[in-house]
């Protein structure tokens, strides 16, 4: 039987052109309606949802900012920067996520950080445009050029899924403005054992690429062990809302697969990296296999790891308040080993 390697590589390598992976996972098929009442539940799911969002970055102290970079007018979540702040954190988000996937993590470190939540491009209100590069170099320079405007010198960087990979980047590119690094459920390596996302693309469909409700349920479930409810007409919204965001989507997954086959630049660059580097992963996560938690870990010997338990792909969305718990006691720990260094050069 072959390699999942040599697998996947028949897939996304030649003589697999874009166009015939549009037609292998369905780009320009319609999408699949639930009824007559469906746009009247999509507005109410819309309203609902900015509503709730609003309110609950609001209640944490979070405003949102926006600036144009790059073309794009990219938005971010940030508190007020408080008076004894311990520095900066930067907080990534996933394929097809967004910002406000953060707010209940973040709410843990608004008092001791200032902390920044971007849409990254493409994603949220930050928005797509067509022929732009959404590689990883080209979204952390975005990232760079976002602390520049905000006068922000070094970030500590956490990062979820493509996040991470964008993270990943930042970290090799940028090191000297990297105070530490956080993988978390990182997208960017090769597969070196079948996950359901790695099984579902071998199998001709792509679960980011969504037609109907259904679709939209079962992405939802492949991203986290017990995801949150939500009422219906949101998450039909939302559900909606992927699908309409079907070409941007394949036109990011376009970029980043080229990163990682035939050949990932993060096994080269990795064992370069000499911040504080932390790697929690969910147990349970059946988009990136928790086998890559390891496969970082002998590319980064000094990282520190946390595996969590009955948790899938986005720790920070499903146990926020343990993810937080596993964070902070990694930036005291880094803090204090800093300090010590200071102290015996």
């Amino acid at each position: 039987m072959e390699s999942v390697k040599t697998l996947v590589q028949q897939l996304y390598q030649k003589p697999i052109a874009p166009e015939e992976l549009r037609a292998r996972w369905k780009v320009d098929a319609p999408w699949k309606s639930t009824g007559s009442l469906e746009s009247l539940n999509i507005t109410i799911g819309k309203l609902m949802y900015r509503n709730a969002l609003s309110r609950e970055g609001q209640l944490y102290g979070f405003k949102l900012r926006h600036h144009q970079i790059d073309g794009f007018n990219m938005h971010w979540l940030c508190n007020a920067k408080p008076k004894k702040s311990r520095g900066t954190i930067l907080l990534l988000h996933g394929l097809s996520a967004e910002k406000s996937h953060w707010i209940r993590f973040a709410r843990y470190f608004v008092k001791d950080y200032h902390i920044i939540i971007p849409d990254l491009a493409a994603h949220g209100q930050t928005g797509y445009l067509p022929n732009a590069d959404y590689g990883t170099r080209a979204q952390a320079q975005r990232l760079i050029d976002l602390l520049d405007h905000l006068k922000i010198s070094q970030a500590h960087v956490v990062g979820n899924s493509m996040g991470g990979f964008v993270a990943a980047r930042l970290a090799a590119d940028w090191p000297e403005r990297i105070n530490s690094l956080c993988l978390m459920d990182a997208a960017g390596l090769q597969a070196r054992t079948h996950s359901v996302l790695v099984q579902s693309i071998e199998s001709g469909r792509n679960p980011f690429l969504l037609h109907s409700l259904p679709e939209f349920e079962n992405l939802m479930a492949l991203g986290a062990h017990k995801y949150q409810w939500l009422p219906a007409q949101v998450k039909l919204m939302l559900a909606k809302q992927y699908s309409d965001r079907r070409e941007r989507l394949f036109n990011v997954f376009l970029h980043l697969q080229n990163e990682i086959y035939p050949e990932d630049w993060i096994s080269v660059e990795m064992p370069k990296l000499k911040m504080p580097t932390f790697i929690v992963w969910g147990e349970l996560d059946k988009l990136l296999d928790i086998d890559m938690m390891q496969h970082f870990k002998e590319l980064i010997p000094h990282a520190k790891t946390v595996a969590m338990k009955l948790t899938g792909h986005m720790p920070m969305l499903e146990r926020p308040l343990q993810t937080a718990r596993h964070y902070r006691k990694f930036l005291k720990e880094s803090a204090v080993a800093s300090l010590a260094e200071s102290i015996s050069t």
